[in-house]
């Protein structure tokens, strides 16, 4: 039989929820570490909640003509610019990397594909100068 269930006997649905909700909760605190599970349902979270934002928007006419934002999609982007961007940073802490290295992401091409591999990257599995390994 098939449980939705994590080794500690927590429900699998709201540890899923709670990685969403956390890096809202977190939005300004970017001291401290997130692991990979953090960084990453957070991230599936955005980029499929926007796309569906985007989409609905086309659908209803309500995205401007031009290749800009709809106001629904930029209020959402809006809403998760503060929590993406402090996630990002606790992840690069749990690779014993200052935040600082978020900034690659200005390198054309290289920069995005380098900071990726940190995020894909496991985490450090005691604790570091930012702080001790995350629990989730």
């Amino acid at each position: 039989m098939f449980v939705n269930q994590t080794k500690s006997g927590h429900d699998m649905s709201l540890v899923k929820l709670s990685l969403i909700i956390l890096p809202f909760q977190r939005c300004f605190d970017i001291k401290g570490r997130s692991s990979r599970l953090e960084f990453w349902t957070f991230a599936i979270f955005v980029f499929v909640f926007s796309n569906a934002i985007y989409f609905t928007e086309r659908a209803l006419s309500l995205h401007p003509t031009y290749h800009g934002l709809g106001i629904l999609s930029g209020v959402f982007a809006l809403i998760t610019f503060i929590p993406s961007l402090s996630v990002s940073i606790r992840r690069l802490h749990d690779r014993n990397k200052s935040g600082w290295w978020f900034l690659l992401v200005f390198l054309p091409v290289i920069g995005f594909i380098w900071l990726h591999v940190l995020f894909l990257l496991k985490g450090d599995q005691v604790a570091n100068r930012f702080g001790d390994r995350p629990t989730l």
